[in-house]
This record gives structure tokens, sequence and C-alpha cells, in this order.
């Protein structure tokens, strides 16, 4: 069985655990909270980081950080996963769907001046299974218009945008670790460069007790747990071991994959480190089956494969939307998969993979030779 993915765990970790266990640190009470905002932010290439509970806590505290909700308007990919849109939506924001650029996972900048209304706060540039988004034309695009850039970087932890970390580019940089590139079971960070945001978002993260006598605003409980900060700590202290391996994966994908016709895949943006936490290949019109087929055979051999995100203005709650077209996203989601990506799978089981895929392809065609 080749699982999807399989985080890296180790030593650390439980050595990290242990200490948390014998002093009592269980909840967000610990000093392993603190050290790993420390490192984050430090490993960033930012000043300031905001610990949270998840990937989609970190998404609505930025946006609320930034005093965005109702009446506001907040550009978001179509293909994305939900809480990029959910988090918006949520805080009684108006999103505004965006395509990907051709041959690109993330926003099409060439397409934003298009969605940008007076009404825009906010445009989330996701940085989609590990894969840079352009953050320069992204930027160069809102400048001078006072809307605020979030970069969703939830599968992005490591990745670089020239020779930049990603999540430091923006306004506000959100991450999910959960079993992403940091891979704490829950979890997720803020990063910011502005000390203003972040004494914003430390007074909305949390209603007691700092802020328990203050009734401005509405606060949820958003900590993250000494527990599972212990764990996020050591795998970033080894974060940079496991980007080289997904990285080494990514690259022995390409090449094998490159050999097999009607499977397209995606070269590296320009100017970027991807990190590859899903490696996403795409069946073409002339690979004899369809994407759902595919994953159904690898799936059956122990290969766990999963099509890719759905655009989000097909989803039921944005049902207004679907009267647009993303062709793009569109496009990609009807094709795209993802294949395991553990940064220690061996080169053996690569060509194990590739060769299913091959055999899957010879075996429908033989299929239809014999049809006809």
């Amino acid at each position: 069985m080749y699982p999807l993915d399989q985080p890296i765990l180790g030593a650390r970790e439980i050595t990290y655990l242990k200490d948390c266990v014998r002093r009592g640190w269980l909840s967000w009470q610990g000093e392993y909270v603190a050290r790993l905002e420390r490192a984050f932010a430090q490993y960033c290439g930012t000043p300031h980081a905001l610990s949270v509970s998840s990937g989609s806590s970190a998404l609505m505290l930025a946006l609320q950080t930034l005093g965005i909700g109702k009446g506001d308007e907040v550009v978001v990919p179509a293909l994305t996963f939900s809480a990029t849109a959910f988090a918006a939506t949520l805080l009684g924001a108006s999103v505004r769907f965006i395509d990907c650029a051709p041959g690109s996972l993330s926003i099409d900048p060439d397409a934003l001046p298009a969605v940008l209304t007076r009404r825009t706060r906010a445009v989330i540039a996701v940085h989609l299974y590990g894969r840079p988004a352009d953050m320069d034309a992204i930027k160069k695009t809102v400048a001078g218009r006072r809307i605020a850039v979030i970069e969703d970087a939830a599968q992005a932890a490591g990745a670089e945008y020239k020779g930049r970390r990603a999540g430091s580019l923006g306004h506000a940089g959100c991450f999910s670790f959960h079993n992403k590139l940091i891979a704490s079971g829950e979890g997720g960070m803020i990063v910011f460069s502005n000390r203003r945001l972040l004494e914003r978002a430390r007074f909305l993260r949390s209603p007691a007790p700092e802020n328990r006598t203050a009734f401005n605003s509405l606060v949820m409980n958003n900590r993250m747990s000494n527990l599972h900060a212990a764990v996020a700590l050591a795998q970033l202290e080894r974060l940079e071991q496991t980007v080289a391996g997904k990285r080494r994966v990514a690259g022995l994908y390409n090449r094998r994959l490159a050999a097999v016709p009607g499977i397209e895949i995606l070269p590296e943006p320009p100017h970027t480190r991807s990190v590859y936490w899903r490696y996403t290949a795409f069946v073409e019109k002339s690979f004899p089956l369809t994407r759902d087929q595919l994953v159904r055979v690898l799936n059956s051999r122990g290969i766990q494969a999963r099509a890719i995100f759905r655009p989000l203005h097909l989803h039921p709650v944005y049902g207004g939307a679907r009267r647009r077209s993303f062709p793009v996203a569109e496009d990609f989601s009807k094709r795209g998969f993802d294949l395991p990506t553990s940064p220690n799978l061996s080169a053996g089981a690569i060509d194990d993979i590739v060769r299913a895929i091959t055999a899957a392809a010879r075996g429908r065609r033989r299929a239809r030779s014999r049809r006809n």
C-alpha cells in the first residue's frame, strides 16, 4: 500500500511530547507555543508569528484582523480548498472567484483587474499544493488600492518565491499544519510583518484571559494547544529535510511520467521553490482512461490516489457563481489527480506507481481493441 502521504515522525516529537506531559502542559499554556512562534517567524523571515488552532482559523483570523466583513468583497481562486472561500463567507464578506493562469494552479494576475471593484478589500493568493503564486504580479495589480493581499500558504510551508519564503510576501500569511509539510495533527500559524496587525490578531484569537472584559468584538477560541505545538516544533526543525524529500519525489515523478503518453505534468513555476505537498498530474484526451477511472484503478491496486479539488464556484453554497465560467480551473479539476508524495518514497516505489499507470492504460487499450 502506498498512502497519499505519510509524515516523518521521530524521536524528537516523542521527547517534546513527553516533556509536555511531564510538566502538565496540555492546553495552550506551556513554553512550546512560544518557542514554535519564534522559530516559525524566523524560518519565514518575518518579525511576527501567531499560532492558531487550524489553517481555517488562520484565514478567518487574518481577515478579521484586517477588518474585513459584511459589505466587503474578497477575491478567491476558483480552484482551492473550501476553507479559503468559507473563511470570507462566514465573516459576511462576498466572494469573487478568479480563474487560474493557463498552465498554472494559481491566480491569473491578468484576470485580476476585471474582478476588482470598489468593494474589494482583499485578495487571497493560494500557493496550491505547495506551488507559489506569482506574488509580484498580484501585488502590482492591487498596489495603491487599499486592498490587502493574504497568502493562503496552508500547503506551502517552506516554499519560496524569488528567494523569499511563502507567507512573508503579503499583509498576512496563513499556514495549516494538520498533515501538511509540518504535520502536527491540528494547528496553524499566521505570520505578519506589521506588529499592529499581530497585536490585533492576538486579541481576536482568544476570549480569555487577556480580553475577557472587552466587548467590542466577537471572539472565539482559536488557540493552538501546547501538545500540538510541541509536535509542530519538532516538525519545523526538520522541515528542510521534508522539503528536500518532497522535491526529490517530484523530480522522480517528472522524469518517469514524462515518458507516459497521455499524462501531463506542470513545470515548476519560474523563480520558485515548490514543496509539493501533493504531486499533481493530469490526464490528457489521448489517455485511454478518464481521471476518475484511473484513480479507481490505482486505489484498487493499493496506490492511494485522489482527484484534485472541485472548483468552488460549483459548490452549492455559491450557486449564484455557477453562471460564470472559469475554464482553466474547470479543466484542471476534471483532469487532475494526486499521487502518493511521502517524502521518504523510494525510487522503486515511484517506479511501481508509474508502472501501474502505464499498465492501466495498456489494459484499457487492449480491451478496446478486443471490442473492435
